[in-house]
């Protein structure tokens, strides 16, 4: 007989069951409904999307008018600025006095809609003002901080992976055009990432157009008795038998919150009425062969070599000094001036960070795999 899997690795619906972030929910919420903007940063896959879709979900429910977007792998001035005006139209159609505003005020863009194969209608946006580069980003900024005016609503803008407009050609400009029209417009915005040294220095470094417009927000780990106790309650509710394996579960997954969901998938799959050590250990085997394409394909391939070396000695080895030339022989690393440029390197893609003075992985079952494999 089929049955529900409690666990999910997608972004977690907002009825879905959640883990404990009860403090999160409230100060973000509380932010966002005072009109003050927030950098919300953890590594990758630890649940800031799904958390701050909670918060926008709990701000909407207030009254406010939240909109949400995502810049990942954003190519373009003219592609920022298109993904702002759909973000809006997208959230406005479905009060019809807001979408009415949108339209009259956002003049650069114009909304299609288009049934989709699901039976659905699915909106896409046209070009309609002839305009492109800056001056398209500054119209449709200048529309959005029009529009907020308008609305009478408290105004939450979510705009996911921020950090990728730091990649673009003229990043510097683009900065400063959205900061100047950003700071001016009346709506708090939560500017969300993974990678998490270049979000936080586009925030807090005195030379950048960013400095200061927006309150730190870490998203740390959730504490080990907290999630062990979800876990249990989750294989619990669902007829399975989990006890004190939920701890193990959550060491084994490194209270990594999308790992722990993977790892309680899995587990549960293979689990009748009474999770096991056997089970787990299993489960855990199947989740880092299921992880090795992403793991050689998305963290190691894009890497020079200098960078992929440093980072495979860095999770057989933690070490204060890469630099060292004990270190430098026993790893086979390059020279001096190669091994500083991989780790700036792998700083930026939030492969590796300093904890406690210690260089080591961002991503500890991404660490686990690199020693078992090389």
């Amino acid at each position: 007989m089929l049955r529900k899997n409690p666990f999910q690795l997608k972004v977690l619906p907002v009825d879905a069951p959640f883990c404990n972030r009860v403090k999160e929910l409230k100060e973000l919420a509380g932010y966002g409904y005072s009109g003050t903007s927030a950098v919300v940063y953890s590594p990758r896959r630890e649940g800031k999307t799904s958390l701050v879709n909670r918060v926008q979900n709990r701000l909407s429910e207030e009254g406010c008018i939240t909109v949400k977007t995502d810049f990942f792998s954003v190519f373009s001035i003219d592609d920022i600025a298109s993904r702002l005006a759909k973000a809006v139209f997208t959230e406005t159609k479905r009060h019809e006095s807001w979408y009415l505003k949108a339209i009259n005020t956002i003049k650069s863009f114009r909304p299609v809609f288009q049934p989709d194969p699901s039976g659905g209608v699915s909106l896409s946006i046209t070009p309609a003002s002839g305009k492109t580069g800056f001056d398209l980003l500054e119209d449709v900024m200048n529309s959005l901080q029009q529009l907020a005016e308008t609305l009478e609503h408290p105004v939450n803008i979510f705009i996911d992976e921020f950090q990728e407009i730091a990649d673009l050609k003229e990043s510097a400009k683009i900065e400063a055009t959205l900061r100047t029209y950003m700071q001016e417009t009346k709506a708090s915005f939560f500017f969300v990432g993974s990678r998490r040294r270049i979000l936080f220095d586009m925030f807090n470094e005195k030379s950048r157009p960013f400095y200061r417009m927006a309150v730190n927000y870490p998203v740390y780990k959730i504490e080990q008795d907290e999630l062990a106790k979800w876990i249990e309650e989750q294989f619990q509710n669902n007829g399975v038998i989990c006890g004190s394996l939920s701890k193990d579960l959550v060491k084994l997954a490194h209270s990594h919150t999308y790992y722990v969901q993977k790892l309680g998938m899995l587990a549960f799959s293979i689990t009748d009425t009474t999770l096991t050590a056997e089970i787990l250990k299993q489960a855990y085997i199947d989740m880092l062969e299921s992880e090795k394409t992403v793991f050689e394909e998305s963290y190691l391939k894009p890497l020079a070599p200098s960078q992929r070396n440093l980072l495979i000695a860095l999770a057989k080895e933690n070490t204060a000094k890469p630099l060292a030339k004990d270190y430098v022989k026993r790893n086979n690393l390059p020279a001096t001036s190669t091994i500083q440029s991989a780790i700036v390197a792998l700083l930026n893609h939030d492969l590796i960070q300093m904890e406690n003075g210690i260089y080591t992985l961002v991503d500890k079952v991404f660490q686990d795999y690199l020693i078992s494999t090389y």
